[in-house]
């Protein structure tokens, strides 16, 4: 073993060294260091400061990757406020007017759809509005409009004066109706005959 005693500083500092030194160095038998076996990773040295760092690398790579995107293609932004047309999955009618509520993320926004009624979309789920004026959110979307019904028909003979009703007995009753015809089911598979069973008879 090497003489330690020209080497600078107190006995603990070459011990401390030494035994950095020999943790981080390859066994013979093992083919591993010390460190590696007991905690799965060397000990950090000067010699770990010379080396490159990957994850720096990596990281400034992904940033420089995202800046050229940003340049290529510009990211839509929205203003709280504003009128926007938002993408429904509830039914056929695919956009219905929105207004933007908050933003929830770099890229997702909370849209205010109805009377306490929010959603949460991505930016590509939104369409800048050109309309100009907030929509009404107090109507629902969802509703469907009344159907007018036609005015029933009402018989002469409930609106006609007692001396121009018609006597009850040249009215025509009303035919009882048919009977609807049996239907018929088509069997899928053909009948099984049944035989009794054959017994001995001893």
């Amino acid at each position: 073993m090497k003489s330690m005693t020209g080497e600078k500083g107190t006995t603990s500092a070459k011990l401390a060294s030494f035994l950095l030194a020999y943790r981080n160095a390859p066994h013979s038998t093992t083919g591993q260091s010390p460190a590696t076996l007991f905690m799965g990773r060397n000990l950090r040295s000067r010699l770990d400061i010379l080396k490159p760092n990957i994850r720096n690398h990596v990281s400034s790579k992904q940033v420089d990757q995202a800046t050229s995107h940003k340049s290529a293609s510009v990211t839509r932004e929205f203003h709280i406020g504003q009128t926007v047309s938002v993408r429904d999955y509830r039914g056929k009618q695919k956009w219905i007017p929105g207004v933007i509520h908050a933003r929830s993320g770099p890229l997702s926004y909370q849209v205010c759809v109805g009377p306490n009624m929010i959603w949460c979309r991505h930016v590509d789920q939104l369409i800048d509005s050109d309309t100009g004026k907030p929509p009404d959110l107090n109507t629902p979307h969802d509703a469907v409009p009344e159907i007018l019904q036609p005015d029933p028909v009402i018989p002469a003979s409930l609106t006609a004066t007692p001396e121009q009703a018609v006597p009850s007995e040249t009215l025509t009753p009303a035919e009882p109706p048919l009977p609807a015809s049996p239907k018929v089911v088509e069997r899928r598979y053909p009948s099984r005959n049944r035989k009794p069973p054959d017994k001995l008879n001893l």
